[in-house]
C-alpha cells in the first residue's frame, strides 16, 4: 500500500510539473510569439490561456502598451559656447511583433543601447558610425 501511494504521488508531481511547463498565459497588455527550436511558428497569439510543448517550444512576450523612453538631460554647447540642456523622450509601442522580433540590427541594438546608456548623444553617434561602416563596406564590395 505505501508503494502505491508513493508511485501515485510521484506521477502526480510529474504531471503537475509538465502541466506547469506546458501552459502559458498571455495578458491583454502583452503580445506573444511562439518559437519552436528557435524558429518563429506563430506571431499572433491572442490573449488567454494556451499550451505548448515543454521542451521544443518557447514563448516570448512583449509589452503591447505605449512605452516611454526618457533620457537624462544632456548639455550641448552652441557655437557661441553657451550651454544648452536638451531633454528628450520617446513614446513607442510594438505594432508588428514579427517585424519587431526579427528586426534589423540597427533598430534592435540601437534602441537597446539607448535604453541601457540613457545617452542620446552616444546612440546617435553609434547609429551614424554603423551607417557609415555599412556604406563603406558596400563601396568596397562594388
Amino acid at each position: 500500500m505505501p508503494m502505491k501511494s508513493f508511485l501515485f504521488a510521484a506521477f502526480l508531481l510529474i504531471g503537475v510539473g509538465l502541466l506547469n511547463q506546458s501552459a502559458f498565459r498571455v495578458m491583454e497588455t502583452e503580445k506573444a510569439i511562439l518559437l519552436e527550436f528557435g524558429n518563429l511558428i506563430d506571431a499572433d497569439i491572442k490573449p488567454g490561456l494556451h499550451f505548448k510543448l515543454p521542451i521544443a517550444q518557447e514563448v516570448k512576450k512583449f509589452d503591447a502598451r505605449v512605452l516611454t523612453l526618457d533620457s537624462q538631460g544632456e548639455t550641448y554647447y552652441t557655437l557661441e559656447k553657451k550651454p544648452l540642456i536638451v531633454d528628450s523622450f520617446v513614446k513607442w509601442r510594438v505594432a508588428d511583433i514579427e517585424r519587431f522580433y526579427t528586426g534589423t540590427c540597427l533598430t534592435s541594438v540601437g534602441l537597446s543601447a539607448c535604453c541601457k546608456s540613457g545617452s542620446m548623444k552616444g546612440c546617435v553617434t553609434r547609429s551614424v558610425d554603423a551607417k557609415c561602416m555599412r556604406l563603406s563596406q558596400d563601396s568596397v564590395t562594388s
